[in-house]
């Protein structure tokens, strides 16, 4: 799986604006940021099906039906909950008229998929815990982890670090987690919004991963961060590192190529993630496994075998289902699961 490379940042004039007692800075930036598709190493194919698309359903994987309604918006990703379970935004993009990723939008609709609004220029939001900001990361030429408005960039639109990627909001909303990446080393920043602090949870010059994917998560209870991490030696890995830094915990928990998302159940007890499986023509499915055991990963059991389920978050009260999900074409000669 390709990973999100950074390259040098030329920072250009800068204004700031203040969020609660936090000063952030709007700035321009000059291109040289690179960033792949966040829906799978496959090229989206032709059919309507195929397009990566946001459907609700059950916590197991099962009664899956579309989210709502987007007939521009083919190609949906990054699907997320607000913290009282009233709306979900996500973000999506045109591909029949040649957009891509680098051109996707922020969705926010309603939990039961009614009043969808295109908010603007955004990828991958977090809600803040009462839903009247939303953390969201930009490309080129305004690449880094922005805070928007819940209503929608003309309301309020502030950059939080133009060296940021991928962010998650801390539960109790006072801090936002995203990664940065120096040379050939990356590491995941916590910004406290109350302090205006930022602190790096490896410490400078000792992370032992040369990148972070994007869809990482904070768990519910606060304590910990898991996510999707290349060490140093190329191995790839879902990793948990404690919210106060890795010097108060980092364990590996699975090792092995895994698509970039990784979310945690609403006790905070199990993550879930997505792998390509073998018995099911290598399509990528949807796995859980416990936070705090060895044991091995279990796939949910009502998923589609005949669909690639990638990127998922569970409600807040554990009762259903957020995916991004497809159906691409059996490859000729392909021998259909049972």
């Amino acid at each position: 799986m390709p990973r999100i490379l950074h390259h040098g940042f030329h920072r250009l004039p800068q204004a700031a604006i203040i969020i609660g007692r936090v000063v952030l800075l709007v700035v321009g930036l000059a291109p040289g940021f690179v960033a792949t598709s966040r829906l799978g190493a496959e090229d989206p194919p032709t059919p309507e099906d195929s397009y990566p698309r946001i459907f609700i359903g059950k916590p197991d994987g099962s009664e899956m039906k579309p989210l709502v309604d987007l007939d521009e918006y083919k190609s949906q990703g990054s699907p997320t909950w607000s913290q009282d379970g009233k709306a979900i935004a996500f973000d999506a993009w045109r591909p029949q008229i040649g957009e891509t990723h680098v051109n996707a939008k922020v969705v926010v609709v309603n939990a039961d998929g009614s009043n969808p609004r295109i908010l603007g220029v955004g990828a991958m939001p977090s809600f803040s815990p009462r839903r009247n900001r939303i953390a969201i990361s930009r490309y080129a030429p305004n690449q880094g982890v922005w805070i928007m408005s819940g209503e929608g960039p003309e309301r309020e639109l502030a950059l939080l670090d133009p060296e940021g990627w991928g962010a998650d909001w801390s539960p109790d909303g006072k801090q936002i987690v995203y990664a940065v990446y120096n040379a050939n080393a990356a590491n995941l920043v916590v910004c406290d919004l109350i302090e205006g602090v930022r602190v790096s949870l490896f410490e400078a010059g000792k992370s032992p991963y040369s990148s972070f994917f994007w869809n990482f998560a904070w768990s519910p209870d606060g304590r910990k961060i898991a996510f999707k991490g290349q060490r140093t030696d190329g191995k790839i890995e879902i990793g948990i590192v404690d919210a106060r830094g890795a010097k108060d915990g980092l364990v590996t928990r699975y090792e092995g190529d895994v698509t970039p998302n990784v979310a945690w159940s609403h006790d905070s007890k199990q993550i879930l993630f997505s792998r390509a499986t073998p018995e099911r023509m290598n399509r990528v499915q949807l796995y859980v496994m416990d936070a705090s055991t060895k044991d091995p990963p279990q796939l949910l059991a009502g998923q589609d075998p005949e669909r690639a389920n990638v990127t998922a978050a569970f409600s807040p009260d554990g009762k259903s289902l957020l995916v991004a999900s497809r159906k691409p074409p059996v490859k000729k000669g392909a021998k259909k699961s049972p």
